[in-house]
């Protein structure tokens, strides 16, 4: 079957597809116009419901990670950012390989009301940059081997992001040290950085079109772009997509060879978990996946296994 295309080019799709996007059409047709009452407070409750305390969320290298531990990174984290002055629309840079790090604190920022900017650590620093200058970042939760590559005092373009006032270091090997700044950046350990209690209003009650997270494209076409993503925009994705097209079970194992920062990846290894008790496989950086063998890999997801292919790399 050829569809016509509005620019006038044709697209051959096969039959298989085109049931595919049938279905998918079908569905949205039916959903679109239903009114998602949907904020901050259920994306939060629904990823850590009491029942599912015990079962394991996230499966990071050798260990099980249960969703209550995940809950307390990320009310953790919250206090964290909550010490550092983060207030409801502040833009919160994720600058984190794939791991339960990252899920707790883009819950976390978004449970805040800030907004999350999760950004791909294989981009080139100048585009890293770039993003956090262009998404207008008061804090960045960063790897503490990227942390000198990105904010040397020796780089100009550092000078440029005046409204980055605060870094947080994930460090993975156990170094308790972190500079006190970099570059008039103020910079903290995590594992030892200040927290403020979370009031009452935790987690913060948002309108369902209010900006939740932003999103960067690959900039092949030029500077990366950013798209913007409502509160409510999650819960679209699961009930259409995940439950509908794909129909996962709360058994089912996920993982995504696209990294977090890319919308399939999010979706795939993380956000398709509020809806169902699913487990997602984070893999961390390059270097573990390449010791990740096949039987590894099989063995770990189990029953399923989703995934997609990076469109590009450097």
């Amino acid at each position: 079957m050829v569809i016509k295309a509005q620019l006038g080019t044709s697209l051959k799709i096969s039959g298989k597809d085109f049931s595919l996007l049938s279905v998918c059409a079908r569905k949205f047709s039916q959903l679109k116009s239903v009114h998602f009452t949907m904020n901050i407070e259920v994306l939060f409750d629904r990823i850590y419901l009491p029942e599912r305390k015990s079962r394991v969320a996230v499966l990071y290298e050798d260990r099980d990670i249960t969703y209550e531990e995940m809950r307390t990174a990320t009310v953790r984290t919250a206090e964290t950012l909550r010490a550092l002055g983060i207030n409801a629309e502040d833009r919160v840079a994720i600058l984190l390989n794939d791991s339960p790090e990252f899920i707790a604190s883009f819950v976390a920022v978004i449970s805040l009301g800030a907004i999350a900017v999760p950004i791909n650590m294989a981009l080139l620093k100048k585009e890293q940059r770039f993003i956090l200058n262009d998404c207008g970042a008061r804090a960045a939760i960063v790897e503490a081997g990227a942390v000198e590559s990105i904010f040397s005092e020796s780089t100009n373009e550092t000078a440029s992001l005046v409204g980055l006032t605060d870094l947080l270091v994930v460090s993975r090997d156990g170094d308790s040290s972190a500079p006190s700044s970099i570059a008039g950046i103020r910079a903290h350990l995590f594992a030892n950085a200040q927290r403020q209690p979370l009031d009452q209003e935790f987690p913060a009650q948002m309108k369902e079109d209010s900006p939740a997270f932003i999103l960067y494209t690959s900039g092949s076409t030029g500077e990366p772009k950013a798209a913007v993503h409502r509160q409510s925009d999650v819960f679209y994705t699961n009930e259409t997509y995940c439950r509908e097209v794909l129909q996962l079970r709360g058994d089912d194992r996920l993982f995504s060879s696209s990294r977090l920062p890319f919308a399939y990846g999010l979706g795939n290894a993380f956000t398709f978990h509020d809806s169902l008790s699913r487990k997602a496989i984070a893999r961390g950086n390059q270097q573990h996946l390449q010791r990740l063998s096949s039987d590894d890999l099989l063995r770990r997801a189990g029953r399923l296994s989703h995934a997609a292919r990076p469109s590009w790399q450097r």
